[in-house]
């Protein structure tokens, strides 16, 4: 069946590539909001899992979205540091207050490179 054109797409393939858009934006939602309930203890749980693991790599991905997020405004990385070095303070951060790994894990990480790395405020010396 061959609807009405719109543009280059019929206006069924435009309907289907909505949908297409509908679920997508529904599962970055979804992980969006997964991604800001992770505690200290299941980021620290997941940092621990054997290399390579699922488990390893959402704990990999998690730091690297925080990290990004905030990069430029929260903290301001130099050129060199490496993720690795960024996963291991923050394991660090982790590993030093277990009385406080039921909060937001995103925290840690923010805190972390925050810390280390402070953005410069205008009209300070590097």
């Amino acid at each position: 069946m061959q609807g009405i054109r719109l543009g280059s797409r019929t206006d069924l393939e435009s309907e289907e590539h909505m949908k297409q858009i509908a679920v997508a934006l529904c599962a970055l939602s979804l992980s969006t909001q997964a991604l800001s309930f992770m505690t200290g203890n299941e980021l620290l749980k997941r940092m621990k899992a054997e290399a390579g693991s699922y488990h390893a790599g959402t704990a990999i991905g998690y730091v690297l979205g925080v990290m990004e997020a905030g990069q430029g405004w929260n903290h301001c990385l130099p050129a060199d540091v490496t993720l690795k070095q960024v996963m291991d303070m923050t394991e660090r951060t982790l590993i030093a207050v277990p009385e406080k790994r039921h909060l937001s894990a995103d925290g840690y990480v923010t805190a972390t490179l925050n810390k280390e790395f402070p953005c410069q405020k205008k009209g300070t010396p590097l």
